[in-house]
């Protein structure tokens, strides 16, 4: 027993030694920026001062610049691998881009960096004072850099973007942008271009610019993967014929943006569009989608778009573009109330598209529940069913140009309620293969199938 405690005394000093490097190593050093002669007054130039504590966190191995309370006026600054750029509250602490800054003038680039923190400050773009600059002048630009978060910072009047995250072929990867205020920028809140795995969440993404609150634009002929979208607020008053939000995949046939979840989200864009294109194996489900329409555009894979509440003008739109059709879309158990415009229409092509469990029901009492018209290519193997339709001038109606045509139309189990004309409408000069059975209608108008009157 005497020689055990004595091994054990023996092992004292080496084991303080092991706890004393543990503790030094989790300890994070912290540079401030004031220590480098950082004045916060709202009016001098702080860029060397800044730039400075980046260099010297950097040097030392990693740890925070940090920034106590004061109103900052930065030049661009470049921040590297392992130093993070922590300020005291977004609400005390203020970086502003200065006044007639030069063109492609961004507050911060990270740029080819690993490891970067980007937390608790507001950025303000100045956008008053730097009209004439271009729209790349962003407040916060990631490039081809991995494993970055920016949180619970707010990012205001841009330029170009809010937050811009893109890279070359090699791509920027593993980028968490989460719990920030985003508003007003003058290109766009939120860019996504080159980028593999990335995490958006907890974000309020807000614009009275008319511009797009979350922007999807890669444009590398390349896939990329892995984006979550979730538990955010995005609102902006973009005007008819625009989106708010744009999912999308790279350029060129076959390159598409893979396993884009976007869940959990309320959008608040009613003149605008929700945009979704070139994307392969997308989950769009349980939102609060307050938008034009549901744009589905050309070359989309797999997509499910599913459990959503959705207030619009005109429900879903599937287009085939250059022959470029969608996929294998299944939209499922949605509850879209419309204000007078169709609830869906399939235009120029598509292929095996199914709606299921749907209630659809316009306010207006107009239009259509579903228009389809075949042109570039046929609109191939179309299913609705157990299906609400309510309020409508016309039910399911098909139509076509160029010889192309709606071709395998299943309709079954749904319900036709207040249809004022036919509730299908299918004839043989626009349809092909249509089975219409065990439908329910009420007050609605007649089935016309094939020349034949039910």
């Amino acid at each position: 027993m005497r020689r055990i405690t004595f091994i054990i005394l023996g092992l004292l000093p080496l084991l303080f030694f092991l706890f004393s490097c543990a503790n030094h190593l989790n300890r994070t050093v912290s540079f401030n920026v004031k220590d480098y002669g950082a004045m916060g007054d709202g009016a001098a130039d702080d860029t060397i001062s800044f730039q400075k504590a980046i260099n010297a966190v950097a040097k030392n191995g990693g740890g925070d610049v940090y920034i106590p309370s004061g109103t900052y006026i930065l030049q661009p600054i470049y921040l590297k691998s392992n130093v993070n750029l922590v300020g005291e509250s977004r609400d005390t602490v203020k970086i502003k881009l200065i006044d007639h800054a030069s063109e492609w003038s961004r507050i911060v680039t990270v740029e080819n960096a690993e490891n970067v923190k980007i937390q608790n400050i507001t950025f303000d773009g100045n956008y008053k004072m730097n009209k004439t600059g271009n729209e790349h002048m962003h407040d916060i630009f990631i490039y081809d850099s991995k494993n970055i978060v920016i949180d619970n910072n707010r990012l205001i009047n841009a330029v170009g973007d809010g937050v811009s995250v893109s890279g070359s072929r090699k791509t920027s990867k593993y980028i968490t942008i989460s719990n920030n205020l985003i508003e007003d920028c003058h290109r766009a809140n939120i860019v996504i271009e080159q980028v593999n795995h990335i995490k958006i969440y907890n974000n309020i993404s807000k614009s009275k610019t008319g511009k797009p609150v979350l922007h999807f634009e890669p444009w590398e002929e390349m896939n990329f993967s892995d984006a979550k979208i979730y538990k955010n607020t995005f609102e902006t008053n973009q005007e008819p014929d625009y989106y708010s939000i744009q999912l999308r995949g790279g350029w060129g046939e076959g390159n598409y943006f893979n396993e884009i979840e976007f869940y959990h989200n309320t959008v608040n864009s009613p003149d605008a569009e929700f945009l979704v294109m070139v994307t392969k194996g997308a989950k769009i489900h349980d939102n609060i989608l307050n938008v034009a329409n549901i744009y589905i555009w050309v070359q989309n894979e797999d997509l499910n778009f599913y459990r959503n509440k959705i207030n619009s003008h005109d429900g879903f739109v599937i287009e085939g573009t250059w022959g470029m059709n969608s996929k294998r879309t299944t939209i499922a158990d949605n509850t879209v109330t419309l204000n007078g415009g169709d609830a869906i229409r399939i235009l120029l092509g598509s292929q095996d598209t199914i709606f299921k469990g749907n209630t659809f029901n316009n306010k207006a009492k107009t239009h259509k529940a579903a228009y389809m018209n075949a042109r570039l290519t046929d609109i191939s193997n179309t299913d609705f069913i157990d299906n609400t339709f309510t309020n409508f001038e016309y039910g399911i109606v098909t139509d076509n140009d160029q010889n192309k045509y709606v071709n395998g139309l299943n309709i079954k189990g749904n319900t036709f309620k207040n249809i004022k004309k036919h509730s299908i409408y299918a004839p043989m000069e626009s349809s092909r293969s249509v089975s219409v059975g065990k439908n329910v209608y009420i007050n609605a108008g007649a089935i016309f199938v094939k020349e034949k009157d039910f």
